[in-house]
């Protein structure tokens, strides 16, 4: 969620900012699992 959020913001931006390489490790998610319910919201 953070890397998604971060690679957003930084769209935006101009050089250098926007060429950023943005990459997460990720914390206790399962491939092929869906976001929680609240995971949704918190994005919206």
């Amino acid at each position: 969620m953070a890397e998604g959020l971060l690679r957003h913001a930084l769209e935006g931006e101009e050089d250098p900012y926007n060429r950023i390489e943005v990459r997460s490790a990720g914390i206790a998610a399962g491939d092929g699992y869906p976001p929680s319910p609240e995971s949704v919201a918190a994005l919206k």
